[in-house]
């Protein structure tokens, strides 16, 4: 969006005074208002004639106000709703005649037909609302295009996307970053912020995710990228979907209260694909559950081959949950060091066929190393080698007993357990 100069800001806001005062003034239109039909739904690309208006005036949707061009260089226009009043998407918007920036969709209005001109919503320039994009959130609505119309207008620098309360149905992934393996993302600092995905709520309506149509992953963060943050969400596979969210090249980043359930393959996939890699970044309050047989909640390794390391990365709070699943896993870690875990559940509810915590060899000789786990449960742990490839070493300290949990018994694997007993070399549990 534009910065005003002080004057024009000026005039805005005394506009919107008298705009306001003649709101309150029952079944009365100024002489100098224009109202758009209340329930104007004509296409936007209709080759009808422009009506001209003058300087303040409403719209009823933003069909309405893509069919109006102002005649004055400084017009104010309060818009009731993205289509119908009260649906989220109004708000209060300046015209600018001589402006081209490319229509977005919700904070930068493009009149049909017009080179010139622009309504530019006015806001704060960093805070984005799904609603103002078009999106519903109703549970059947298709809100892809709406939500990643929001994702794209934030500016370089980042900003926040605000998903109110609601289901919104998407039918292909959403794209956070447009990094590649060879080059990073030219916009860092996305958040992602839902009004929650915890259980218990019962004065706001959460926000969730689900999936329009089959399709393969849910969420792609695509780095190297930085300062993201994704935040009061929850998925639903429903079924449908191979995995919920993929993040690639993270640099100083955080999910947090999170949720994915009912996924086809794997919930999480938290890799690395350059030389830049994922590291120092956190997960809090994050989880996966799920009733689909032979699945991950997560999995955490990079490319050995191209150097690409998961490392130094805090997940606390966090449960990966494999529920009554057959040869599930709760959490695969293979190519990534100094991971560390507090007070997280990486928990099975079938000993003999699933797997809390997977510690894998096979990608690298000496990986994964170096991960501390720190008061938490993890009731099943299984370390995969090979011939030439065994694990680096791992700490469980303050590790649960309370939940039957069981451990490998390694002799890279040190620690204590919750009751005092010694984990290692030293102790009588290795």
């Amino acid at each position: 969006m534009k910065l005003l100069s002080n004057l024009r800001l000026i005039a805005l806001l005394a506009a919107l005074l008298l705009l306001t005062t003649s709101c309150v003034m029952p079944h009365t239109t100024p002489s100098n208002l224009s109202e758009a039909p209340a329930s104007d739904t004509t296409d936007p690309s209709s080759s009808e004639s422009l009506p001209e208006v003058q300087s303040r005036y409403f719209f009823a949707n933003i069909n309405a106000m893509r069919k109006t061009l102002p005649e004055s260089t400084d017009a104010i226009v309060m818009l009731d709703g993205y289509t119908i009043a009260g649906d989220g998407g109004g708000g209060l918007f300046y015209w600018d005649s001589s402006d081209t920036t490319p229509d977005n969709g919700g904070t930068v209005i493009a009149p049909k037909g017009a080179d010139t001109g622009r309504y530019h919503r006015i806001f704060d320039g960093m805070t984005f609302n799904v609603r103002w994009f078009g999106a519903i959130g109703n549970g059947s609505a298709d809100d892809t295009e709406a939500i990643q119309a929001a994702i794209d207008a934030l500016p370089d620098n980042g900003g926040e996307v605000i998903l109110p309360g609601g289901t919104y149905r998407i039918s292909k992934p959403l794209e956070v970053g447009n990094g590649t393996k060879d080059t990073p993302s030219t916009k860092n600092g996305i958040r992602l912020i839902g009004m929650g995905s915890s259980a218990g709520h019962e004065t706001i309506s959460l926000t969730y995710i689900r999936p329009k149509q089959e399709m393969e992953i849910m969420m792609k963060i695509n780095g190297p990228i930085a300062d993201c943050v994704i935040s009061g969400i929850q998925f639903y596979g429903d079924g449908k979907v191979d995995g919920m969210m993929q993040m690639t090249d993270m640099v100083g980043c955080t999910i947090e209260n999170v949720s994915a359930k009912n996924f086809r393959k794997t919930a999480y996939i938290y890799t690395a694909v350059s030389a830049v890699g994922s590291h120092d970044n956190l997960f809090k309050s994050v989880g996966s559950g799920n009733f689909i047989n032979e699945t991950t909640g997560i999995f955490i390794g990079g490319n050995p081959e191209a150097g690409a390391l998961v490392s130094n990365t805090v997940f606390t709070d966090c449960r990966f949950d494999t529920s009554q699943t057959d040869n599930s896993i709760a959490a695969h870690i293979q190519y990534a060091e100094k991971l560390t875990f507090f007070r997280c559940h990486l928990n099975v509810y079938k000993f003999d066929t699933c797997t809390g915590l997977l510690l894998d060899a096979t990608a690298k000789d000496g990986y994964p190393r170096q991960n501390s786990f720190y008061d938490c449960s993890v009731t099943r742990l299984y370390v995969s080698e090979d011939e030439t490839h065994t694990i680096g070493h791992t700490f469980l300290l303050g590790h649960g007993t309370y939940d039957n949990e069981q451990f490998a018994k390694h002799p890279h694997i040190f620690g204590l357990t919750d009751i005092g007993t010694i984990i290692g070399a030293n102790g009588k549990d290795n």
